[in-house]
């Protein structure tokens, strides 16, 4: 019985793994193409590439730090995703230069949080049980490799699906996430009283 939760929580980490990369993977390797697509730049396409780690630089510890103090990582990594997932569309109403930035800076300030705050969850849950998180990650190696070969033919045919692929792909994310125990304060208050007398005003949160 230990074994086949084990071999379980080894197949939840691996495809929560391989799902942030297929996310990445269907957005972040295409957006050169749509820019141009739009007649911009490529100066213009320059600064919109280099929008999201700029952004992610800016958010990311907010959103960790956000995180850290409700104990609710598994929470917040759903919240993300699933703001990202109905920023996406944007991209369609954005033509020009600055809608297309605002669009960028907005959708990359819930998406950039993503990759920290769920490597950390899966790396703590890998921890508690027993599991070598190396293989876990090499979900995400062969989740972004496939993902990118195939919406690369897909977009091919059908630019336009792009961003609704996108949206879609957040949101099995975001339910494979919400499927994965807590891990932190939260996880382990009920089983210890210390942990649950000392943190007790995190329960208020």
């Amino acid at each position: 019985m230990h074994n086949a939760r084990t071999n379980a929580s080894m197949t939840s980490l691996f495809f929560a793994n391989v799902l942030y990369w297929v996310c990445a993977g269907v957005y972040s390797p295409f957006l050169s193409a749509h820019y141009t697509s739009l007649g911009l730049s490529a100066a213009q396409t320059g600064i919109l590439l280099a929008a999201t780690p700029v952004c992610a630089l800016a958010i990311q510890p907010l959103w960790s730090t956000i995180a850290d103090k409700l104990g609710r990582r598994r929470a917040v990594i759903v919240i993300l995703c699933l703001a990202a997932a109905v920023l996406a569309p944007l991209y369609y109403l954005a033509s020009t230069f600055v809608p297309v930035l605002l669009v960028t800076f907005a959708f990359s300030a819930f998406f950039s949080g993503l990759l920290p705050l769920s490597d950390s969850l899966v790396i703590e849950l890998a921890d508690r049980s027993g599991l070598d998180f190396s293989r876990i990650r090499m979900g995400g190696t062969i989740g972004y490799a496939i993902v990118v070969l195939i919406v690369g033919r897909l977009l091919d045919m059908a630019p336009q699906i792009q961003f609704a692929v996108v949206s879609a792909a957040l949101v099995v994310f975001a339910a494979h996430m919400w499927r994965l125990p807590e891990a932190g304060i939260r996880a382990n208050a009920a089983d210890d009283p210390k942990v649950s007398h000392g943190k007790g005003l995190l329960s208020l949160i």
